[in-house]
Parts: structure tokens; sequence; C-alpha cells
């Protein structure tokens, strides 16, 4: 009888022993796997880390990147933009330039020169011109000339007229009649006592009339030259116009 009992004692004690030993392996056995468990996450999350981190610096090396270009971009951008403006800007320097020096020779060259002069004993007048232009022969009616400039399209018309042999005109009715036969409208136009003053453009051609009109007869300069030498035109518009005056001693009458 105690023998038994005995028995029953020592494997229970083993029982008891197993089932500890058991109990301690499968907590062992968890214990392990949750810290692969947690390695294997810490390691996933390092690498996606890392991944990120790496992508993270690409997309901002690829910002700087295209950053720079831009940067090199507008560079380029303004180096042109300030080029072509400055070229720009050269060619119209030049141009003004070339333009004024033109304007200047030509302008120098007519109306600073010494001046002649032309005058017709037939109506009794005179003229002063440059002298560095040319003379033409007088007319076969002997009321005038023609004074040229072979350099440029400027040409000088003078010519007289008696005024009491149709009508008498005065410096308003003369100027409505040469008004009514310019083929072109007036732009400019004036009466300063017996002086009448037109100019017009024809096409490319200006045209500067001044008519002295008196009690017996009609004195007339015009100066015409065409748009392509307007600085030489222009400027004996205001040196030679004012010299036409009546001389006494007209041998026509």
């Amino acid at each position: 009888m105690n023998g038994t009992a005995e028995r029953t004692a020592s494997v229970n004690h083993r029982t008891t022993a197993s089932t500890v030993i058991i109990t301690v392996l499968i907590a062992a056995i968890v214990l392990v796997a949750l810290g692969i468990a947690g390695f294997v996450a810490w390691g996933t999350g390092v690498f996606d880390n890392h991944q990120d981190a790496s992508a993270s610096a690409t997309t901002t090396k690829t910002s700087r990147t295209d950053s720079n270009t831009s940067k090199r971009s507008r560079t380029d951008s303004k180096k042109q933009s300030d080029k072509s403006t400055t070229k720009e800007s050269t060619d119209a320097k030049d141009s003004a330039t070339n333009q004024s020096d033109n304007a200047t020779g030509n302008s120098s060259n007519n109306a600073s020169a010494t001046m002649s002069t032309y005058a017709n004993a037939f109506f009794g007048y005179s003229v002063d011109y440059p002298s560095n232009i040319i003379e033409g022969p007088e007319s076969d009616s002997s009321d005038g000339c023609t004074i040229y400039d072979p350099n440029s399209s400027v040409v000088i018309t003078v010519w007289g007229a008696w005024n009491d042999v149709v009508a008498h005109s005065t410096p308003q009715s003369e100027l409505e009649s040469m008004r009514a036969n310019a083929p072109m409208s007036p732009s400019y136009e004036s009466v300063a006592g017996q002086s009448v003053y037109l100019s017009y453009q024809d096409g490319d051609t200006i045209h500067y009339i001044r008519e002295l009109v008196t009690d017996d007869k009609i004195l007339a300069v015009e100066i015409t030259y065409s748009t392509s030498d307007r600085a030489a035109g222009d400027a004996l518009t205001s040196t030679v116009p004012p010299t036409l005056h009546s001389v006494d001693g007209a041998n026509g009458r």
C-alpha cells in the first residue's frame, strides 16, 4: 500500500516537472518568435526608412538639378535678351547717328556755304543761293532760271511775271490761286505783307514756294526736293527764299 502511494507520488512529480519544462520551452519559443518578429519588423522599418531617405534625397537632388537648370536657362535667356536688346539699341543708335551725320553734312554743305546771287534784269529782281550748287542758263523768256544741286534732288526755280497784264493780284488772291493750282492740299500757307508762302508734298517730292507780290510784278522762288534729301532741302527753305527781292531798273518794260 505504501509502495503504491510512493509510485503514484513519483509519477505525479515527474508529470509536474514535465509540464513545467514544456511550459518553459513554449515560453522560450514564444519569446524567440517574438524576438524574430521584432527584428524583422525593425529591419523592414530601417530598410523602408532608408528607401524613403534615398528617394527623398534623389527627389531633392533632382529638384536642385531642375532648379539649377531653370536658373541657367533664365540666365542664358537673360543674357540672350540683353545681347539682343544691346544689338538693337546699337543698331538704332548707329542708324540715328548715320542719319544725323548725313543731315548735318547736307545741311552744312548748303546752309553754311558762301552765297552767290542770281540777278534778273528783265523783271528786276535777285535771289541768293549757295555757291556750291549750279546756276543753269536763263530761260528763253528771260523770266528766270533753274539752280540745282548735282549731289542731291534739290532744285531751286526762280521766275517773274507782270502783275497787271490780265488782272491785278493781291497777296491774298495770289495765295488762293496758288492753293487752287497745287496738286495736293498745302501743309503750310501764309501771307505776310507782300510775301506769300505755300508748301505741300506731292508723292516723295516736297515743294516750298515764296512769292513776292507787288503792284507791278510777281516774283517767285520754289524749292523742290525729295523726302530722302529733306535735311538739305529744309535748310535751304530758311536761307534762300528770304533773299528774294525786287530791284529797280527792270528793262522788260
